[in-house]
């Protein structure tokens, strides 16, 4: 969340640490939710939290958008599983982190694509233990903004 700006961390002179709710941290959270508010669990998030996310971290989390895009750019030119995006992420975005482990590299890639699945930019398709990714609709318009 405080990577997001939607929560502020604070210590005070004891050392104590708080957490708190940004403005738009707050905004997020007041967004209804269907699987909260009507215990509707086909989707994560409403289509309001998805409409919010995406054009808050367009404007706000410049970070989390290019990575996003990013992983949808592989997508598009057929760079579609597991192993090939971490061959990337490894190539072109790991020598930026420093020296990084495959567990590091792994659990990034993993974070991203869930945040991108429950959001809905990416569908997969499962064949034995193996995973396709592939953009759906929104995936493709996010790509386009």
């Amino acid at each position: 969340m405080p990577f997001l700006r939607f929560a502020n961390l604070n210590k005070d002179e004891k050392g104590e640490i708080s957490i708190g709710l940004t403005e738009s941290g707050l905004k997020f959270a007041q967004i209804e939710n269907s699987v909260i508010g009507h215990n509707d669990f086909e989707k994560s998030f409403s289509q309001a939290e998805v409409d919010f996310y995406l054009d808050y971290i367009s404007k706000n989390v410049k970070g989390e958008a290019s990575a996003i895009k990013w992983i949808l750019n592989k997508i598009t030119k057929g760079i579609k599983d597991r192993d090939s995006i971490n061959k990337e992420l490894r190539r072109e975005i790991a020598p930026a982190w420093g020296e990084t482990s495959e567990a590091v590299v792994n659990t990034q890639r993993a974070g991203l694509m869930a945040r991108m699945f429950e959001f809905g930019l990416i569908d997969k398709d499962k064949k034995g233990i193996n995973v396709v990714y592939k953009i759906i609709e929104l995936g493709n318009k996010f790509l386009k903004n």
